[in-house]
């Protein structure tokens, strides 16, 4: 096994144990599969979210529910496509 594929299954174990409910795979020894519920702080929503990780590339994460809505004249920060 690759240092690589050692450092995604690492990776998934402390996910797994910070985020006992979510879901959380190494595919095919090079990608990185985490799916559950974030709330930033007690006053926000939760919000369905997902991470896919195959390295080096960066993260792919999405925001899965609530639909993401944009104030009329506004713009999301942060937000890439």
């Amino acid at each position: 096994m690759s240092r690589a594929t050692s450092l995604l299954f690492l990776q998934r174990d402390r996910l797994r144990r910070a985020y006992p409910d979510a879901k959380c795979d190494v595919v095919r020894h090079r990608t990185l599969r985490w799916r559950g519920w974030l709330q930033p702080n007690p006053y926000c929503c939760r919000y369905l979210m997902s991470v896919e990780y195959s390295p080096p590339a960066a993260p792919k994460v999405r925001v899965l529910e609530p639909e993401l809505e944009v104030m009329e004249g506004c713009q999301l920060p942060h937000v890439y496509s």
